[in-house]
């Protein structure tokens, strides 16, 4: 789904030791992840890049946008993290 021009997308996600990098296009400030489905505090890098603390047991990974009292605006495909 896709809020205003341009479409958001998941390229990657990096489990590290600390954070989770989620890697991909047009993110703003009203992007958030969701792992497995609940929503995480999310720290915006820049437009391509989104980082979170390491969640145990994360095998899915969604963005979406979010509007006024989170109203969903857009969000990505399901990201399954391998």
């Amino acid at each position: 789904m896709k809020l205003g021009l341009e479409e958001i997308v998941i390229d990657d996600v990096v489990v590290g030791d600390k954070v989770t990098t989620i890697k991909g296009k047009n993110f703003t400030d009203s992007s958030h992840v969701y792992v497995n489905d609940k929503k995480v505090e999310t720290k915006r890098i820049d437009y391509d890049t989104l980082e979170i603390d390491n969640v145990d047991g994360i095998k899915k990974v969604c963005v979406k946008q979010l509007g006024r009292y989170d109203g969903e605006l857009g969000s990505t495909n399901e990201y399954i993290v391998k």
